[in-house]
């Protein structure tokens, strides 16, 4: 066999340059294109979301987030499964240059405590349950007082689900939360560039503690 047959083959348009656009510049510019067309659904959630919603949220998450005193390259996490507060989380977060933890749904308690504190992580998104599963002792534990102290940086810990409970410190659903900080997006020149971080994912690490990837 020679070499030429061993290759994997390429083929594509030499005169388009390939894009150099950031993820909100990409949502930005099909919601205008694709508008009302439906882009995801979650029939769990009764959710049907279209290019123009999934916009409009994603700036109302940015918003929240934005006077909330989240910036740019600031690391906000998501422990959330399939549902459509991840799809809005994640273009909120990424379009004001916001590095997204991705965490692995089946992560114990003590393991996501460790994941938030080696990536510095300020804010995260938290589902209430995953399937059949209740993450209540992963709240209890990141929200109880002698966890907050060796966890400085995070500083709000959001609830996803109507069964969620925001009486625990520090927390909000994630309803209250874009009712108190979100609505318009406040004027700020924020230069998000295509080759910025936009996401981070942990392996398990040596010692069962988490190693970015």
């Amino acid at each position: 066999m020679t070499r030429e047959k061993q290759l994997a083959l390429v083929r594509g348009s030499s005169s388009q340059e390939l894009w150099s656009k950031s993820l909100g510049e990409i949502i930005a510019e099909k919601a205008t294109s694709l508008g009302d067309k439906e882009l995801a659904i979650f029939p769990w959630q009764d959710v049907r979301l279209s290019y123009r919603q999934l916009a409009e949220r994603g700036e109302l998450v940015a918003a929240a987030l934005l006077r909330a005193g989240i910036r740019h390259s600031d690391c906000i996490g998501i422990m959330a499964g399939n549902r459509h507060e991840y799809l809005e989380v994640v273009i909120g977060a990424t379009s004001i240059g916001c590095h997204v933890l991705t965490l692995n749904t089946t992560y114990k308690p003590w393991e996501l405590r460790n994941a938030l504190q080696k990536t510095l992580c300020r804010v995260l998104f938290i589902a209430s349950t995953i399937g059949t599963r209740s993450l209540s002792e992963h709240i209890q534990l990141l929200t109880s007082s002698s966890e907050i102290v060796r966890m400085p940086d995070l500083e709000q810990t959001i609830i996803l689900g109507d069964n969620g409970n925001s009486s625990f410190a520090g927390s909000h659903l994630y309803d209250e939360f874009l009712a108190l900080h979100g609505e318009k997006l406040p004027d700020a020149n924020i230069p998000v560039a295509p080759n910025d971080v936009l996401s981070l994912q942990l392996t398990s690490g040596e010692n069962l503690r988490p190693s970015e990837a």
